[in-house]
């Protein structure tokens, strides 16, 4: 009688599968926080750009830095400017011109807000270096 020692293993070792997906899980794991870092790099500065004229569809929002809000020149504050923005078509061109000197958030709470309430064209009004 012959014992068959060299019989076919038909079953699939898993093994080397798991340790390769576990070595492809820590690679992740290691790199997605410096995903969401930034990197230093140098921007490019851009020339005057010249903006066709808008008629009534460009409404200009400025902030001093005594944090004084105006749109196209009338006053107002932070807490009112959504109900004087409801009167603007939501297809106006929304120019944010506000000084180097305000805080940041500000500026994004601004863009958020008008956002919400349906203006999507916003444009930030800045110098340009010559």
């Amino acid at each position: 009688m012959r014992h068959k020692k060299n019989r076919i293993i038909s079953e699939i070792n898993v093994t080397p599968f798991v340790d390769v997906l576990l070595v492809i899980l820590i690679i992740f794991m290691v790199t997605a926080p410096m995903m969401n870092m930034g990197f230093d790099v140098s921007l490019p500065k851009s020339s005057p750009n010249l903006t066709a004229d808008l008629g009534n569809k460009k409404v200009v929002i400025s902030v001093d830095k005594k944090n004084n809000v105006y749109v196209n020149d009338k006053k107002t504050t932070f807490k009112n400017l959504n109900s004087v923005m409801k009167s603007y078509s939501a297809d106006s061109q929304i120019f944010i011109k506000a000084d180097k000197d305000v805080v940041y958030q500000q500026v994004i709470s601004i863009m958020s807000s008008l956002n919400k309430i349906g203006f999507s064209n916003i444009s930030l009004v800045t110098e340009v270096d010559n």
